[in-house]
């Protein structure tokens, strides 16, 4: 089906549907803002074994939750910004709550999205951040083969040491069946990897034998190696993908990125090369199937606008957005698409259609 971009269709339809419109827009303002619930912040740890090697690798996980409000307690402290709404272990409020699965990008760290992970937990979701060990701002440039698929079975031991916590754990308990996974930057080919795309690994091999291929992935390639990536890292608890301006693509080829099988969300940057109005300069966005796909670009926006880094005065591959208006779209976009994606909210349909202005920062696409 042919992509349609939704730019006009909000003025269009302020014009004959008032009623609905001013609806929809009340409910983009609720979705913007911070949501009723308190928010906690409690860290646990996951272990499991690595393949090929079989040796334990140990990693923290963040983990915010909905909870009491206005409970008192030490604030958490992130690298990049101060705590706006967690509490640490605060009390929680009874679940069960859904879950989204937060993957920082290369050389970044689980809390680098605490503007996106408090916002959700307010709002009803239990937030997880995994430390991708090896691949942080802490262990520099140095990417081995192996860390292209433990970063995917990082979230997914982050899930099921979740589902092993001692009464103890605030968050002990509070998890639902309805899970959805969020990556940016390595972290948005993470999430892909998740939902289902598929490494050309026939490709892949051919490239690294040549010596052609991508030099950290090649690094330590070897059939073991290999087969890790062609038994696929699918997890199916997700229901759902958000992929903030994601690279890699050329690790999994169309083919590969067309074996996604959960509704998407795909968000890219403008300053990372892809134009207004030339949706056909993404391969990702190409590569996706499916009618629920969408896609929203950050116009006049950079890679790392979609994490805490830009708002902390990090000049790297920032823009002159300001970050408030920047967040509060990626808030909504990212709010809407998984509450219509695993909670089934048809209430939030006529944003992911253009059927509302969520802001002029963002060129909503759809197939």
């Amino acid at each position: 089906m042919r992509d349609v971009s939704w730019a006009l269709l909000p003025a269009l339809l302020l014009m004959g549907c008032g009623g609905e419109a001013e609806d929809l827009t009340a409910t983009v303002e609720a979705l913007a803002a911070t949501g009723p619930h308190g928010v906690g912040y409690s860290t646990f740890t996951a272990t499991y074994a690595a393949p090929v090697t079989d040796e334990d690798r140990t990693i923290t996980v963040l983990a915010w939750y909905p909870a009491e409000a206005n409970p008192g307690g030490d604030k958490p402290l992130y690298l990049l910004r101060e705590a706006e709404l967690a509490t640490v272990d605060a009390p929680p409020l009874a679940g069960p709550w859904p879950v989204v699965v937060l993957s920082h990008g290369h050389q970044g760290y689980p809390a680098g999205m605490s503007y996106l992970a408090e916002h959700l937990a307010s709002h009803g979701w239990l937030v997880l951040a995994p430390s991708h060990k090896g691949n942080t701002f802490a262990d520099g440039d140095n990417r081995r083969t192996d860390i292209y698929y433990l970063r995917a079975l990082d979230l997914s031991a982050a899930l099921d040491a979740l589902a092993a916590l001692p009464a103890s754990h605030p968050a002990h308990g509070l998890a639902g069946d309805q899970m959805a996974v969020v990556g940016h930057s390595f972290g948005g080919y993470t999430a892909y990897m998740l939902a289902g795309a598929r490494h050309d690994m026939d490709a892949l091999e051919a490239a690294c034998a040549a010596g052609t291929g991508k030099a950290s992935f090649c690094s330590d390639l070897d059939a073991a190696h290999a087969a890790v990536f062609r038994a696929g890292l699918a997890d199916s608890r997700f229901s759902a993908v958000v992929s903030l301006d994601p690279g890699d693509f050329d690790l999994f080829g169309a083919a590969g990125v067309a074996q996604v099988s959960l509704p998407a969300l795909h968000m890219v940057a403008e300053a990372s090369g892809h134009r207004p109005g030339h949706p056909e300069e993404d391969a990702y966005w190409q590569a996706l199937p499916g009618a629920s796909a969408r896609r929203v670009l950050l116009l006049g926006g950079a890679h790392n606008d979609f994490t805490d880094a830009c708002a902390a005065g990090l000049d790297i591959q920032c823009s002159e957005l300001a970050p408030a208006p920047v967040w509060r779209m990626i808030r909504v976009y990212v709010q809407a698409f998984l509450q219509r994606a695993v909670l089934g909210d048809d209430a939030v349909a006529g944003i992911l259609d253009g059927e509302v202005a969520v802001s002029d920062l963002a060129e909503l696409t759809a197939r």
